[in-house]
């Protein structure tokens, strides 16, 4: 599965989101009816359109056929639709084998000598790993890779936002407060290291708005991102969010 399915996910889980929440909203009286149907029409429309994609996505997969993708701009975010070149992963592929104790020979006597991999290499494997457990729906075992990345790595920035935003997903869902903390703080920690990527803030934006219900902050943070080089998934997250902590700002 490509990273553009794992990217309809979770714009299908966010869109899922924001309805619920216009529902709570227009229960509370905080939202019209005008205002609300306008809201289900909007997200309901994008939901159904990213539900159609995803759908023929799994018949091109099933039937052995990946559509061309046009050519994309090259862009520093850490978000989960960013794509490394194949290249890279044929590197990391033979860094993997070697890491798990394939020899090799190392001289023409014929004398085996093992190849050290760099914790670089790793981290780099690891990252690979991750994005591809995120493509096939597997939240938990990218987390594992992630949490793997951030022993070898503490300050890796990517790591540090993916990490923090599936770990405080995990934690929302179980109830888990003290995870659902620990989730925010790898978030703020990777905004901390690397202010210039917009995963970070884009997560950290979400939490804000949603979990600590804080508009007014949660904005600061969406706007950065906002003005930070996004991938089109981010890009439209993150417009999403705006509108809806906007709104709640006011």
């Amino acid at each position: 599965m490509s990273g553009e399915a794992a990217a309809l996910r979770d714009e299908i889980r966010l869109l899922t989101r924001s309805i619920d929440d216009a529902a709570a909203e227009h229960e509370r009286g905080e939202l019209s009816d005008g205002e609300y149907q306008s809201i289900v029409r909007r997200d309901g429309a994008r939901l159904e359109a990213a539900r159609l994609q995803l759908d023929g996505l799994a018949s091109e997969d099933a039937a052995g056929t990946v559509p061309a993708e046009p050519a994309r701009e090259p862009v520093e975010s850490t978000g989960t639709a960013r794509r490394r070149p194949w290249w890279l992963l044929v590197i990391a592929i033979v860094c993997l084998a070697v890491a798990v104790g394939i020899p090799v020979l190392a001289s023409r006597r014929g004398a085996p000598a093992p190849i050290t991999v760099t914790p670089a290499a790793r981290v780099e494997v690891l990252l690979l790993a991750a994005e591809q457990e995120l493509a096939e729906g597997q939240t938990l075992r990218a987390l594992t890779a992630y949490d793997a990345v951030l022993r070898l790595a503490p300050d890796n920035a990517e790591a540090l936002a993916e990490s923090g935003w599936l770990r405080y997903e995990a934690a929302l869902g179980s109830n888990d407060p003290v995870d659902e903390a620990r989730g925010e703080a790898q978030l703020r920690r990777a905004i901390a290291v690397a202010p210039r990527q917009s995963a970070g803030h884009l997560y950290l934006g979400i939490v804000l708005l949603e979990h600590d219900h804080d508009p007014s902050a949660a904005l600061v943070q969406l706007k950065t991102a906002a003005g930070l080089p996004e991938s089109v998934a981010e890009q439209d997250l993150t417009a999403q969010f705006l509108v809806l902590a906007t709104r709640r700002a006011g």
